[in-house]
């Protein structure tokens, strides 16, 4: 991929995301970009940093705040082995989404809207029933 379909795809996600602003029931319509995935257990941060700052200009630094957390009052959530894996069900410990290191972060999803793109949910469910707008656009 080179820098002319980068700026090209930009510039298309870019004015479909401006489309999408102007569409009154939408509350929010942006496109990310800049942003450089780090793999888990990458220690070189200090690294990452410096070629970003090179190669885009972008300044930027590790969330230096944490905070202590306590483990969610759900019933269900020592079963809950992909959220944190203690090998309770035989698995891996620690083969898990890491949710744990991304509270204490401050990342908890506050204010934030997923749509999924399916038929088969179950909106009954515990965790969804009283979260889940059934309105299709």
């Amino acid at each position: 991929m080179n820098l002319q379909t980068l700026e090209t795809d930009r510039a298309e996600n870019e004015s479909i995301a401006l489309v999408l602003s102007c569409d009154l029931q939408v509350r929010t319509a942006f496109q990310q970009s800049g942003y450089m995935r780090v793999k888990r257990g990458f220690k070189q941060l200090e690294k990452v940093l410096a070629l970003n700052k090179q190669k885009y200009g972008l300044k930027a630094k590790p969330n230096s705040l944490y905070s202590s957390i306590k483990l969610p009052n759900d019933p269900d959530f020592g079963k809950e082995w992909y959220l944190r894996n203690t090998g309770q069900s035989g698995g891996v410990e620690g083969l898990d989404l890491n949710v744990m290191e991304a509270w204490e972060m401050g990342y908890s999803g506050a204010g934030v809207t997923t749509a999924i793109m399916d038929d088969g949910i179950d909106y009954l469910h515990e965790d969804l029933k009283y979260n889940y707008v059934s309105i299709s656009h």
